[in-house]
């Protein structure tokens, strides 16, 4: 009985993992000239292509959205991720490490946290306050975007 069981739960994991939208490409080429590491050799990084719709919403005018699954399915490990970038019509706004970005009447941000030994790579869109009028928010107060389209840059 207890086989069973257990068959029955990692078919339900795995079910739940295929039921995600996002789309995940895995672009294998390196980045040999990038920073070096602290003991002067180079950081060689692999970079990851990553179209995420998975954004819930936080609070008015707020979303969040974890992409920590899309990076593992890509072959990828939160521990792994050197910089996250959103590629908006051919450009590149880097959002992690520490940076901000103002793009689609808000702000972009991200973010990795440890909770016991897991880490969790979140993104955040925040509507701007100058976007409210009166209490109110563009777009009813939804997201002006259906699909972010991300650049992961891992270290291999």
């Amino acid at each position: 009985m207890k086989p069973s069981f257990s068959f029955l739960i990692i078919f339900i994991f795995f079910f739940a993992i295929s039921c995600k939208k996002d789309n995940v490409k895995t672009n294998q080429q390196s980045c040999n000239t990038c920073d070096s590491t602290s003991s002067g050799g180079d950081l060689t990084l692999g970079v990851l292509s990553i179209e995420d719709s998975n954004w819930t919403r936080q609070t008015d005018g707020t979303f969040k959205s974890d992409i920590t699954a899309s990076i593992l399915q890509a072959g990828g490990t939160v521990k792994q991720v050197y910089s996250i970038e959103i590629v908006s019509a051919g450009i590149l706004y880097q959002i992690y490490p520490s940076h901000q970005v103002n793009l689609m009447g808000g702000i972009f941000s991200s973010s990795i946290n440890s909770y016991y030994n897991n880490e969790i790579c979140t993104i955040t869109y925040h509507y701007s306050d100058q976007n409210s009028h009166f209490g109110q928010l563009p777009n009813g107060g939804q997201l002006p975007f259906r699909i972010i389209e991300l650049r992961i840059l891992i270290s291999e």
